[in-house]
């Protein structure tokens, strides 16, 4: 009393299956990379304006630096 199985492989489901995935995947990616690129555009304007401001800035300025805590007269407080 043997029974011979048989097992068949549907490999035209994991090849859909596949392609699904890729093609949900994809649209993601493009997004992502939109999204770097416009940050990275971004980071580049803002730095490129903050040079300017800085190279623009007179050289007198600012004539003193700010108070820190650690720079006041312990006997005005």
């Amino acid at each position: 009393m043997t029974q011979n199985l048989v097992l068949s492989v549907d490999f035209t489901q994991g090849l859909n299956d596949a392609w699904s995935k890729v093609a949900q995947f994809v649209p993601k990616l493009v997004a992502f990379l939109i999204v770097l690129a416009i940050g990275w555009f971004v980071s580049k304007l803002i730095a490129r304006s903050t040079e300017y401001y800085a190279r623009s800035a007179p050289k007198s300025w600012p004539r003193k630096p700010a108070p820190t805590a650690c720079s006041r007269d312990p006997s005005t407080t």
